[in-house]
């Protein structure tokens, strides 16, 4: 089920939006397929964002490097997995808390 929306603003300043979507209980069973083609579908708008010649690409190229693209996702979600890695993983948290955060590292000093 899709809902259409639009919007019309009249400012200057850089608006963000969020979107958020769900997957229906009888797709559940295939989510992380779904989220790796989403990812590469974002991956592909990026690209030809950046380089206007592959919207000229032919319809069925695009599909062959959108599946491409899915596949490369779903196989970096394996891997991770395995590893038990995720894209965002700072691999020592206290010594990245310690640079980045010291003020939770500080003893007090005592008042004598």
């Amino acid at each position: 089920e899709t809902i259409e929306q639009s919007a019309v603003r009249a400012a200057d300043e850089a608006r963000i939006a969020v979107l958020v979507d769900t997957i229906k209980d009888e797709f559940a069973h295939d989510g992380e397929n779904i989220a790796a083609r989403c990812v590469a579908l974002l991956g592909m708008q990026k690209v030809s964002s950046r380089f206007a010649f592959t919207k000229r690409f032919p319809r069925p190229i695009l599909d062959v490097i959108h599946w491409g693209g899915g596949l490369a996702v779903q196989a970096m979600i394996k891997y991770q997995r395995l590893r038990g890695d995720t894209w965002l993983r700072v691999k020592d948290m206290d010594a990245w808390k310690r640079r980045n955060q010291p003020e939770l590292f500080e003893q007090p000093v005592p008042v004598a």
